[in-house]
């Protein structure tokens, strides 16, 4: 059976669709945008590293948007696992091509994208998890006997993560 891609997969009344569909067109259009200024001779070396960690960040970003009941630490080790396969995968094919871009280049560019990704994994990390303090803040504001100090601490709490960039 042939393989299906993530549109084929996902229902137009899963609640994910429309986030899917984005994340799905966006990523597929940048992928062969790179390819052809790649193969036009457009794009430098680095610019092509940038390029793979928008892919990265794209689909961190999704991660953090999608929306399916999983706990908060497995949404956060699948992130983890993501980030470590996306660096290998890299780094491995890239070191195919040490000879013809030079040791010196690759190995930079490794740990340019490697540093990039990481950091970006970190911070969707933290989206992860200030996205469901805002919900758990917003859900005890609403407790009938709830102490107003506490209250006013929740509002105080959801403002400064609302702050934070």
């Amino acid at each position: 059976m042939p393989r299906q891609d993530l549109l084929e997969r996902l229902s137009p009344d899963d609640p994910n669709y429309k986030l899917g569909k984005r994340f799905y067109l966006e990523a597929w259009a940048d992928s062969h945008k790179l390819v052809a200024d790649s193969l036009a001779g457009l794009v430098p070396f680095s610019d092509w590293v940038d390029a793979c960690i928008r892919t990265f960040d794209q689909g961190a970003r999704a991660h953090v948007e999608f929306e399916d009941g999983t706990a908060i630490p497995t949404r956060c080790a699948k992130l983890a696992t993501f980030e470590k396969k996306f660096i290998a995968v890299f780094t491995k094919e890239l070191k195919r091509h040490s000879r013809r871009l030079g040791r010196s280049a690759v190995a930079s560019a490794i740990e340019h994208l490697s540093r990039n990704v990481r950091e970006i994994a970190a911070r969707s990390k933290e989206q992860i998890l200030r996205n469901e303090l805002d919900k758990e803040a917003a859900n005890l504001e609403t407790v009938p006997h709830l102490p107003s100090a506490e209250r006013v601490r929740i509002r105080e709490r959801r403002a400064i993560c609302r702050a934070t960039p």
